[in-house]
């Protein structure tokens, strides 16, 4: 609010925004306060996770257990489309995935949904918040798939961030319990209705308990389309044993950093690693670390 109001001062008390011009009428020292006066919330309110992170400064530091908030992403969607309108036109929705069994897509193919479930993504970044390339943060974000802003961040809604610097990545001991809730709902976007308990079968209290077992708005149901992150979300979530600096550098295919028959380089109509493309069950098998399951179990 600080930075807010210096920013107003220095240009000359012309912000176009009214709820930010608003804020600044208010006095000093009231500003959590007014805040919330003049904000208006949404009613989606966030699930505290159990997680383990790191405590202590760097060769003194010890595994705690403790909660992180996150983002319902069937709370999200259904507010998106009641609160801001944010409604896919059915024929749209259906003519995506047509247009993916179409082109043999496997996912579309197999899908057990049916035409009418809006799908949506699941994306995951780190993010540099200052000038020192350490100070990250591990955000975790939902997007409509067929809904294009003119500005991408637009189009983006935070499900959860957690620091960096106090994750625990060995065998996923801090994303998981995140990852495994976000799972679970999506399910319950899936099936187009809100849950009636909680993840592990305890009674939801509060505002979640308000719609418990209804149905979403408008009977909509969705599902998750695409998984997107670079190549280290990617590996850290999938725990994939193939990485951009290993000799089977691709976890589709059998392709390889080498200069023989299955090297990647090769994108004739007859190179040999297009035959090699990996199912799911060698998928399974062949390009995941052992241990913790990962995001996609």
């Amino acid at each position: 609010m600080q930075n807010a109001r210096a920013s107003y001062e220095e240009s000359g008390r012309r912000f176009k925004g009214k709820k930010m011009s608003g804020l600044m009428r208010y006095a000093h020292g009231n500003e959590s306060r007014d805040f919330f006066k003049e904000i208006q919330l949404p009613l989606v309110v966030p699930t505290e996770v159990p997680i383990t992170l790191y405590e202590g400064f760097e060769g003194d530091r010890r595994e705690v257990e403790t909660t992180v908030p996150v983002l319902d992403v069937h709370e999200i969607l259904d507010y998106l489309q009641t609160e801001l309108k944010l409604q896919c036109p059915l024929d749209k929705v259906q003519a995506y995935w047509k247009h993916l069994r179409d082109h043999g897509n496997p996912f579309a193919i197999n899908f057990p949904g049916s035409d009418n479930h809006v799908p949506f993504t699941l994306y995951g970044d780190e993010v540099v918040l200052g000038k020192d390339s350490k100070d990250k943060v591990t955000g975790l974000f939902l997007q409509l798939t067929l809904f294009k802003p003119r500005v991408v961040r637009e189009g983006l809604w935070l499900l959860c961030a957690i620091q960096d610097s106090v994750m625990v990545h060995e065998n996923l001991k801090s994303l998981q319990p995140v990852l495994q809730h976000i799972v679970w709902s999506c399910n319950c976007a899936f099936t187009g209705r809100y849950p009636a308990n909680a993840m592990d079968g305890t009674p939801l209290t509060g505002v979640k308990a308000e719609k418990a077992g209804t149905e979403f708005a408008f009977g909509t149901r969705w599902a998750c389309a695409e998984l997107r992150g670079d190549w280290k979300w990617h590996e850290r979530t999938l725990r994939l044993l193939r990485t951009p600096v290993s000799k089977k550098l691709c976890f589709l295919c059998n392709a390889e950093a080498s200069d023989g028959h299955m090297r990647y380089y090769d994108i004739e109509d007859g190179a040999a690693w297009r035959s090699s493309q990996l199912d799911s069950n060698s998928f399974l098998q062949s390009a995941l670390r052992p241990g913790a399951r990962s995001i996609i179990h």
